[in-house]
């Protein structure tokens, strides 16, 4: 039974009782009590807690203020019964009358009162009512004066229960929150809502087609299949740990892990410990634990959270210290929707993976039980079941365990305890519980797993909570009481850029090919997976994957942005884009062989993209785009409202100095939009879509409902979406092709356009653009209005200047994304985040480009510089090049002198083999980072753990980390 449902019996019984003791309904306070208390809290679904009465304001008094926020979600004016009458013939009809209408006209003096609570305060509903009689009306009405305005008038209770539904959804709080009235009042002051609106697409889906592909096409489908699509492991277990990105802060974060891990693990006494000397010296200046530690590996979706924790215990910790240590991985993805089953949930998790790591066969024998519960045996043994343990030693084993079958099923927290301490006290190990995937559940759930983890941790003494969440969760908790209690320490790691992972990737593929000696042995290699291809167009292969993906940071950069960063979404776009039929693979891969160079074509990557297999773009066809000019079928709306909605939330999040202030609440859409026009319920329709896409996002990753007080904010999708839909004219092509329109004669007009023949396909391609632009326009001003030059509305001007731009050929770039040429340069600051002195190059990272900028060591000499540092500012500009962006002349080099240090340090941890290391120092509490780059080169050769140096660090961005700037000065003590 649905909530209407349930409510409508409550209803039934409350007008029974109405009927019955309707005489004894006197005065105002009688029918507050008798009728109105209950018709909100019963059947309306509003807790007590959220009905407050009688606040003074300039206009008086009001009776109810409803809702549970700081701003109510109506106000409720309530009089005696039969105070006032509706002037309507029949009674028991539901009605939309004016409220400056005749039928209305006895209660005036009521609607004014409660219409000037709800506007003094903000409050965008009023209800006026006795008890029987319920009027229902919006406070504001765009474009009209209120009391012009239709309100939803219930003459009596019965109409009531012939409406109850209508009743329902205007003040039930389910529906309230839901904003479901907006939609209602829409019907009744717009008429512009129509049930199913006719809509027509130039081409529609039943004419799209599959277009051929070669063999070898297909063929790579496969290879895209094995070594691209697939992120478990499954067919190559070091799969995910060999093509993880590593950044900085995974750099840091590793070792800080370890340090960690370490320390935890020397506070177990243990009879033998096979420490490492080095690690034992790094363990005596780690940082303090006494019971165990709780870390936070915090990151943006798709930073490789899980796969960096996965990394670290298989790759970077120690093997002697990898042995000691028991590690299991719950995956909160798996858990139900219920905050009541998930702590519960989540102990039974444990439990299981625990036992499949500690005993043999998966499940502890009753000699494991017993040593779990050694001194409840000896307590029964030697006390109230003394005599029967003397008697018959077997039947007290019957009952001791039956009395083990009790507690492990009815207490499974307190065996879960019991399990993590056999883990320190028999087997002197250290338990790590890596609780993954809490970022869709409520805040209250969140607090509950933590504090269970907490509870774990206390219970074992010695234990490591290890939480990957996001940077948005990570920024909410720390705003509750619960996380500042229990002391913890957090790691960021970035986002990798998609051209860095899919060049470790391109590596990968080679590594693959080129480690087996004889040519059979990778036949045999790649056909046990599935590949039917020579090994000769394996090569080609990865180089066109190089040359398509890896040399445009921009092409890499789309495909991410779209998935919102998630790598495996972002991969199989890359599949999809280079097996598509739009590109001639057979002919990119014989360029590669032959060493031919590869143009990079944005244009015909995002064809290939929108198009995949097919001869248009198709919707639902995993191409992770939306065609963001759809409206809805219900809702009249404008074509460009989903582009509207993302500029203005692109503009609150550019505007933004922390997390929340880059979400804008619902309301301040609705009261900005409000102004240009645009009705409630087509833009909540618009929110609805935009959310299910993916394009913006909540504050809360749990809650994505669309209601006044919640946040949204764009995501990397919704601004893939504005630059494509605003810059990229195949997009516009494919979308004005394909896109249902509510105006036939356009969509036919678009069809014979594209269809001319006579005329080149760049002619036919520009008058599809001019139409669909045209039309664009012409719809969107029929709904939106508004002063759109103020200031206020920039973003929405530039939104239609854009659009326009498409049906001017002339003004068409035709690739969507600025160009920086020789003639086109552009003075940007940013921060050298690596250079090489020893290679020449090095890259500049730059706030609004994805990736690193390379700069060479020629183009600095010629710019009058002779070095760079990791951390100086750097005023450059930047030009394109055959490989993707580069520096082509470098300005002012600012050296920010109150981040740097002059200190002797000590090199306390060196990773040769992936070229970095940390050094240490008494005068800091951290470490300090170095990249094998960053070191003279004489030095690299004799560097070792204990090597003392001179040296210059800059303090990162975080203002709590350390790198090495440069070696000043090598100690011969």
């Amino acid at each position: 039974m649905d909530n209407s449902d349930t409510s409508f019996e409550r209803f039934a019984e409350l007008k029974c009782h109405f009927e019955e003791h309707n005489a004894s309904i006197v005065t105002e306070e009688d029918a507050k009590i008798a009728l109105i208390n209950d018709m909100l809290v019963d059947v309306l679904g509003w807790p007590k807690q959220a009905l407050r009465a009688e606040r003074k304001h300039e206009s008086g008094f009001s009776d109810y203020l409803i809702g549970l926020s700081n701003v109510p979600d109506f106000v409720l004016e309530a009089k005696r019964l039969n105070r006032f009458e509706i002037k309507f013939a029949e009674k028991d009809r539901l009605r939309a009358s004016k409220l400056s209408g005749p039928a209305l006209v006895e209660i005036q003096d009521a609607i004014a009162q409660v219409r000037g609570y709800a506007d003094e305060i903000g409050v965008p509903l009023c209800v006026v009512t006795d008890g029987d009689s319920w009027v229902v009306f919006k406070t504001h009405v765009s474009g009209k004066n209120y009391k012009e305005a239709e309100a939803f008038v219930f003459p009596s209770i019965a109409s009531v229960e012939n409406n109850f539904i209508k009743f329902f959804d205007l003040i039930a709080r389910s529906q309230v929150e839901k904003r479901i009235y907006t939609q209602l009042f829409d019907e009744v002051h717009n008429r512009r809502v129509l049930l199913e609106q006719p809509l027509e697409a130039a081409f529609p889906e039943e004419k799209i087609k599959i277009t051929q592909k070669s063999q070898l096409g297909h063929d790579l489908d496969r290879v895209f299949d094995v070594y691209f699509g697939r992120m478990t492991g499954k067919d190559d277990p070091d799969f995910l740990i060999n093509c993880f990105v590593e950044t900085r802060e995974s750099r840091i974060a590793d070792f800080s892990l370890e340090k960690i891990t370490t320390k935890v693990l020397g506070n177990i006494q243990a009879d033998q410990r096979d420490v490492d000397k080095g690690l034992s010296a790094i363990v005596a200046e780690a940082i303090q634990v006494d019971e165990g530690q709780t870390v936070f590996i915090v990151g943006p979706t798709g930073s490789g959270k899980t796969t960096f924790i996965e990394r670290f215990f298989r790759k970077t910790l120690d093997a002697a210290l990898s042995d000691k240590c028991v590690d299991v991985r719950v995956s909160c993805l798996d858990a139900g929707g219920s905050s009541d089953t998930i702590v519960p949930w989540l102990v039974d998790q444990l439990i299981l993976l625990l036992e499949a790591k500690l005993f043999k066969g998966g499940h502890p024998t009753i000699n494991d039980y017993k040593g779990m519960y050694f001194r409840e045996y000896i307590r029964r043994a030697e006390g109230v079941d003394a005599a029967l343990y003397q008697s018959n030693p077997t039947a007290f084993q019957v009952k001791f365990g039956e009395f083990l079958d009790d507690q492990v099923e009815k207490d499974r927290e307190g065996y879960l305890k019991r399990l993590i301490a056999d883990v320190v006290n028999s087997r002197k190990k250290l338990p790590i519980l890596i609780i993954d995937n809490i970022d869709e559940f409520t805040t209250v759930q969140k607090e509950s797993v933590f504090q269970l983890s907490q509870a774990l941790r206390r219970h074992a003494k010695h234990a490591l909570i290890i939480f990957p969440i996001t940077d948005k969760s990570a920024w909410a908790l720390s705003k509750r009481d619960i996380f500042g209690i229990y002391s913890s320490k957090s790691f960021f790691l970035p986002t990798p850029s998609p051209r860095d992972v899919l060049r470790k990737r391109i590596d990968f593929l080679r590594e693959k090919i080129d480690e087996f000696p004889k040519s059979d042995l990778k036949s045999d290699y790649f056909t046990s997976k599935g590949i039917r291809v020579s090994i000769q167009n394996l090569n080609g292969f990865a180089g066109v994957l190089e040359q398509v993906f890896v040399g445009d940071e921009f092409s890499a950069k789309t495909l991410g942005e779209l998935t919102n960063y998630n790598i495996r979404r972002t991969l199989l776009l890359a599949r999809r884009v280079i097996t598509s039929p739009v590109f001639d693979v057979d002919h990119l891969v014989s360029s590669v062989i032959s060493n031919a160079p590869i143009s990079s074509d944005l244009n015909k990557l995002v064809l290939a993209l929108l198009r995949g297999d097919y001869d248009f773009y198709k919707r639902g066809d995993r191409h992770e785009t939306f065609p963001i000019f759809q409206v809805d079928r219900k809702f009249r709306q404008s074509p460009l409202l989903h582009l509207r909605i993302l500029s203005f939330l692109e503009t609150t999040a550019q505007n933004g100095r922390d997390i929340q202030e880059r979400h804008a609440t619902v309301q301040s859409l609705f009261d900005y939009f409000d102004a240009l026009g645009v009705t409630e319920a087509s833009l909540s329709a618009s929110l609805d879509v935009l959310i299910y896409e993916k394009m913006i996002e909540p504050f809360d990753l749990a809650d994505n409902d669309v209601s006044s007080d919640k946040s949204f904010a764009i995501t990397h999708s919704g601004r893939a979406h504005i630059n494509l839909a605003t810059n990229n004219k195949v997009f516009f092509e494919q979308m004005a092709l394909t896109t249902d329109i509510t105006d036939q004669m356009v969509a036919r007009q678009i069809a014979e356009a594209y269809q001319r023949k006579g005329l080149p396909v760049r002619e036919r391609l520009s008058e599809v653009r001019s139409i669909f632009s045209d039309f664009l326009i012409r719809e969107d001003g029929v709904f939106v209005g508004g002063d759109q030059a103020n200031d206020r509305f920039g973003s929405q001007d530039e939104i239609l200047r854009r659009i326009i731009k498409f049906g001017n050929s002339e003004r068409d770039n035709g690739n969507g994304i600025e160009q920086f040429t020789e003639g086109n340069l552009r003075c940007k600051w940013g921060i050298v985040e690596q250079y090489n002195p020893q290679k020449g190059y090095g890259f500049i990272k730059f706030e609004d480009i994805s990736g690193g900028v390379f700069v060479h060591a020629e183009t600095l000499r010629v710019s009058g510089h002779d070095e760079l540092f990791s951390g100086d500012r750097v005023l450059c500009d930047i030009g394109r090049e055959k490989k993707g962006l580069a520096v082509v002349r470098v300005g002012d080099i600012q050296v920010e002198n109150d981040k740097i240090s002059t200190l002797e340090c000590e090199v306390v941890r060196l990773f040769p083999d992936r070229q970095y290391g940390f050094m240490s120092s008494e005068e800091l509490s951290g470490d300090v980072f170095f990249h094998y780059s960053s070191l003279p080169k004489e030095l690299t050769g004799a560097l070792k753990e204990g090597l003392v140096v001179s040296a210059e660090l800059i303090t990162l961005d975080d203002g709590a980390n350390q790198e090495l700037r440069r070696v000043i000065d090598v100690s011969t003590s």
